[in-house]
């Protein structure tokens, strides 16, 4: 679990997707449903300057009788979001959306957005590595039991040995 948050991105398979300030929510939106994602960093050029997530579509942008197609990005956004390094540790990470109920967090080095993970990218990355533990400790086990087969046929060929030496003596 001590695996870097930047290693988790990068295995993603779909590429970072972002949003300018000046988007439309109908083309924010659109890339979100075509990419199957539910947020978007909002980035002025590299630099992070919100989100924009399915939440703030509802609330900010239908829940309030905004139009999507008049409606810019930077309008409706969540503004100053908590960005980690992308030295963050999965279990560091999975703490944090636990106990802050964040869905994404973006990645950030020097200011610059390197890349996004969601719960669901962390859920998915221990669960993988849970598999691959949960194998090899199964061939870890199926190894001591080969092991201990050939332990007790040793042992009982020792006893045939000592048996037959009893007999013949």
């Amino acid at each position: 679990m001590d695996t870097p948050l930047k290693t988790v991105a990068a295995k993603k398979e779909t590429a970072l997707q972002t949003a300018a300030p000046g988007d439309l929510v109908i083309e924010a939106t659109k890339r979100m449903h075509d990419n199957n994602i539910g947020a978007l960093p909002v980035v002025d050029g590299e630099r992070i300057v919100g989100m924009f997530t399915e939440r703030d579509a509802l609330f900010r942008v239908i829940d309030a009788k905004l139009d999507p197609e008049a409606t810019r990005v930077e309008e409706v956004r969540t503004k100053d979001p908590n960005c980690v390094s992308g030295e963050t540790t999965v279990i560091d990470a999975m703490r944090m959306v636990t106990e802050k109920r964040y869905r994404h967090l973006p990645l950030v080095e020097a200011d610059k957005l390197i890349g996004l993970v969601s719960a669901s990218d962390l859920t998915r990355w221990v669960v993988d590595r849970q598999k691959v533990e949960i194998s090899n400790l199964n061939k870890d086990i199926r190894g001591l039991a080969g092991t201990n087969k050939a332990l007790i046929a040793l042992v009982v060929a020792f006893v045939v040995i000592i048996a037959i030496g009893v007999i013949t003596s």
